[in-house]
């Protein structure tokens, strides 16, 4: 039985340092990569749709309001008519659940 150990701990252990194991770890993390930015630039593409930008802080990712293709500060968000604020909220609102899904399902 600890000969079977053994020989079966040096197997495993030759597996997880195989070329081909490199080579197919490898392959899984570029294609979940590339997965995670085809997700993301897609959200980026709904939120600049609706004059939102999605920005990525050291962190994370977070929402803001965008005019003339710069992020509004509270201080100018405060300064729009309330209905273009309710809007603006409304949809990163929306966009908050959509980041909420994509993020999810990205491993950690």
């Amino acid at each position: 039985m600890e000969q079977l150990v053994a020989d079966l701990n040096r197997a495993i252990q030759g597996i997880f340092e195989s070329d081909e194991y490199r080579t197919r770890t490898q392959a899984v993390e570029e294609e979940l990569e590339e997965r995670q930015e085809q997700a993301m630039n897609t959200l980026r593409e709904m939120a600049k749709a609706k004059d939102v930008a999605l920005l990525q802080t050291p962190t994370d990712f977070t929402l803001a309001p965008v005019r003339d293709g710069k992020p509004l500060g509270p201080d100018e968000f405060h300064t729009l008519p309330k209905k273009d604020r309710t809007r603006i909220e409304a949809d990163i609102d929306a966009l908050q659940g959509e980041m909420r899904t994509v993020m999810h399902q990205m491993p950690v």
